[in-house]
């Protein structure tokens, strides 16, 4: 009898365990989700990323409220502010 006693707290105390474990893991991921913040009130969020040919990739961040389009290759890193400044400008012409 007292080995079922014995069995029986080490499942509990297992599953006890596993559901700490779960809600921290919830909790941090919840956490971390949302919009990185960096420095002094400036915030960044992931939009998209887009594997191209030949090992390329172009990612898409919202940094304080511009867009930034990053493209890594094989020779470096290229970082392009995309912002549209036509809508802020009440213009309907696009700024290429």
């Amino acid at each position: 009898m007292n080995t079922f006693d014995d069995i029986n707290q080490k499942i509990f105390i297992v599953i006890f365990f596993l559901a700490a474990l779960l809600l921290l893991w919830i909790f941090v991921r919840n956490k971390f989700s949302e919009k990185i913040q960096i420095g002094s009130n400036s915030r960044l969020s992931h939009v998209e990323s887009r594997k191209l040919a030949h090992s390329a990739v172009v990612s898409l961040f919202e940094i304080d409220q511009k867009t930034v389009l990053i493209m890594q290759g094989k020779h470096g890193v290229t970082a392009l502010d995309i912002t549209d400044t036509a809508k802020s400008e009440g213009s309907d012409h696009a700024v290429l």
